[in-house]
Formats: structure tokens, sequence, C-alpha cells
């Protein structure tokens, strides 16, 4: 199969094979942008199941423990 129209390649200066506006520029411009708005979708499904989760059954963050002891000497003491 021969599917480059050159016979010599001495002299050839450049073969392109997808120019402007062929399909395979369609074709990958095509996919990037369903790629993207794949990851897009799938983000918000995401966070939509998160925040529902954590509404529903009440997640709280943890709560803050108070240091044990003075603090190590590389930090100053806290203002009261």
């Amino acid at each position: 199969m021969d599917t480059i129209p050159i016979d010599d390649w001495e002299g050839a200066s450049q073969y392109f094979t997808f120019g402007a506006d062929s399909f395979g520029v369609w074709l990958f411009l095509a996919l990037a942008v369903i790629a993207f708005l794949t990851v897009i979708v799938r983000a918000i499904t995401h966070e939509g199941r998160s925040y529902k989760e954590i509404h529903e059954s009440n997640i709280t963050a943890p709560i803050a423990m108070e240091p044990e002891g003075p603090p190590p000497a590389s930090e100053p003491a806290a203002m009261a």
C-alpha cells in the first residue's frame, strides 16, 4: 500500500499528514473536547454526591484539640 505521493525523497521538503480542515484535526479536537467535558461533568457529579453525603449524615469536622504543655522553644507563647 503506497500512501505517500512522493516517489523519491531527494528534493522532498515537507509532507503534512494532517493539514488544516482535515479529518484528523477535527477528530482530535472532538476527542479533546469530549475528554474535557467528561472530566468536568464527573467532577461536578462527585462534588454533588460528597456534599449530599456530608450534609445527610451530619459529618462534622474533627474537633481541634488544645496543645498539651508549653509551646516548643521555636514557637512564641500565645498571648491571652
